[in-house]
């Protein structure tokens, strides 16, 4: 029978088969949830809240009744909250040089209360601690999301290295970066770069009218091993560049005129956000 389970991992890994050197196709953080399937090995099939499907650790995940209730900062404690920051540290309560754990961007806690500049949280395994209180956010972070915000987000991200089928801010990949910073802001794309230029809520854009925040897309000459034409995608951030984290550089800043991505562009997207303007300089933005 499924069962909703929670992760109590700062970041587990999701493999093509119940094996740890299986490959690496995605990641879950914690405090998000899964379903959970059948277990192999110590392994369990597993999907995660973007519909991605494969095997997780076990002893990564908890079994709960029931999600908890939707969060929200206007009404009292307890509430849930997530890491808006690429990282925060988790302090002992009693040793205050003492750390816990290190949480990635979109981490989930339960916040107790909040005192000053500091909030007191549990995480999903039972532990507590204290986190700085600019290090969290409500979900989504923004009520009514815009592209500036959108773009900030990802302008955190900056220097994240690069891990194939990575989707926190220890190491991410292509798509896993766009995922996460709308995400943040309450929108879940698909977890595939090439799922993410099929997706039905993006309209498509031509390359002329490409504005920032916009996904764009690339692909090699000739399909991949997996008969894919979508390989890459970052967003673009205005003045001709865009945000993306590729394998040599982690998360970084391209130009869009450069050769390479020229050959290579194939398509771009639009995902709908609510009313604001985006800057069209980087500089206005880091």
């Amino acid at each position: 029978m499924p069962s909703r389970r929670i992760v109590i991992r700062a970041v587990t890994d999701m493999r093509v088969e119940p094996d740890i050197r299986s490959e690496r196709i995605s990641q879950a953080l914690m405090g998000e949830w899964v379903e959970a399937q059948s277990e192999r090995s110590g392994f369990l099939e597993s999907h995660t809240e973007d519909g991605y499907t494969g095997w997780i650790w076990a002893s990564s995940l908890a079994e709960e009744e029931a999600p908890p209730r939707l969060p929200n900062h206007y009404i009292g404690y307890p509430t849930i909250a997530q890491i808006r920051n690429a990282y925060a540290t988790l302090w002992e309560i009693e040793h205050h040089d003492q750390p816990i754990t290190i949480l990635a961007m979109g981490s989930r806690v339960m916040v107790e209360f909040e005192m000053d500049r500091i909030a007191m949280v549990t995480l999903p395994d039972g532990r507590t601690g204290r986190v700085k209180r600019k290090d969290l956010a409500p979900i989504p972070e923004t009520r009514r999301p815009n592209v500036r915000r959108v773009i900030e987000t990802g302008m955190r991200l900056l220097g994240v290295p690069y891990l194939w089928g990575g989707v926190s801010t220890f190491g991410i990949d292509c798509s896993g970066f766009t995922q996460r910073i709308y995400r943040q802001h309450g929108i879940l794309l698909p977890r595939d770069a090439y799922l993410q230029s099929e997706w039905v809520e993006a309209a498509s854009v031509p390359s002329a009218d490409l504005q920032a925040g916009d996904l764009v897309f690339f692909g090699p000459d000739q399909p991949d091993y997996r008969r894919r034409t979508i390989t890459h995608v970052g967003m673009a951030i205005g003045s001709g560049h865009f945000i993306h984290s590729s394998g040599n550089w982690g998360v970084h800043i391209s130009s869009l005129s450069e050769e390479y991505y020229q050959r290579r562009w194939r398509c771009s997207r639009r995902v709908r956000l609510g009313s604001g303007s985006a800057s069209n300089s980087i500089s206005e933005l880091r």
